[in-house]
Order: structure tokens, then sequence, then C-alpha cells
């Protein structure tokens, strides 16, 4: 059995964790997640969507690399500052 077969967000809509400005509902679903490290370790090199608990700007820093865009940079800022994603969960 992968681990996508236990994965919490089985069956919800695709949608929901997609690249768009309400991260909030599919981080919720992520938080309470038993499948949550093996999805963000097979998640390092997705540009877009919620992945492991992640959004796109985070797994670029935790990959090391630089957000490529100001855009990215700026919405990662955004989200810190609205409390989606703590200052601690990513490198600034």
């Amino acid at each position: 059995m992968s681990w996508r077969d236990q994965a919490a967000c089985k069956g919800a809509m695709a949608t929901m964790y997609a690249d768009y400005p309400d991260y909030g509902p599919a981080l919720e679903i992520c938080a309470g997640c038993p499948v949550i490290v093996p999805c963000r370790q097979a998640s390092h090199a997705e540009a877009w969507g919620v992945w492991g608990g992640t959004v796109p700007e985070q797994r670029g820093y935790m990959n090391g690399q630089v957000c490529h865009t100001e855009r990215r940079r700026r919405r990662l800022r955004e989200l810190r500052k609205a409390g989606v994603i703590s200052s601690a969960s990513a490198a600034s």
C-alpha cells in the first residue's frame, strides 16, 4: 500500500490543493495527516500546490533554493503575515 492511499486528502477536491490564494483549508487537512512526512519528502520538486503541509514558497526555501520570482517572495511574506504559515517553518 502506498503512502498516498493513507493520505488524509485522498478524495478531497484537487482544486483545494492548487496554487491559489487560500491555502488554509488544505493546510488544515495536512496538519492531521498520518503520512505528512513521506508526502513532504516526495514533493520537494513540486512547484505548485500544497504538499506535505507546505506551500510552494516554503518548498523552495527548504530545498536550499531561493524563490525564483519576486511574486513568490512577496507571497511567502503575505502568508506569514496572515498567519497561514509560521515564520519558523521556512528560512527567510
